[in-house]
């Protein structure tokens, strides 16, 4: 008998990417940071909100000053999906 079933939808079954970037360049455009593409992908990409802003803001910040970033980016990533759900990659949805 099946009791559970643990799946990831995030970037397994749903393209999220594109809201994530949003909310990142968003959040670190707000901050003075010129947020790329090319950063996303080299920086922030499929690692932890944490690791994330200590990337591209540096290691010297506060656990305050770092939470409200990851905080904001993660309100701006909610955002995002709910005003344009993700769509399925092709073959998970019939």
């Amino acid at each position: 008998m099946l009791k559970a079933i643990i799946f990831d939808m995030d970037g397994v079954i749903t393209d999220t990417v594109p809201h994530h970037f949003s909310a990142w360049k968003k959040m670190f455009n707000e901050e003075g940071v010129d947020f790329t593409r090319k950063y996303y992908d080299q920086k922030v990409n499929g690692i932890p909100r944490k690791e994330g802003v200590l990337n591209i803001m540096g290691k010297d910040l506060s656990e305050k000053r770092l939470k409200e970033l990851m905080e904001r980016k993660q309100k701006y990533y909610i955002d995002e999906v709910n005003s344009s759900p993700p769509k399925a990659f092709p073959g998970f949805v019939n």
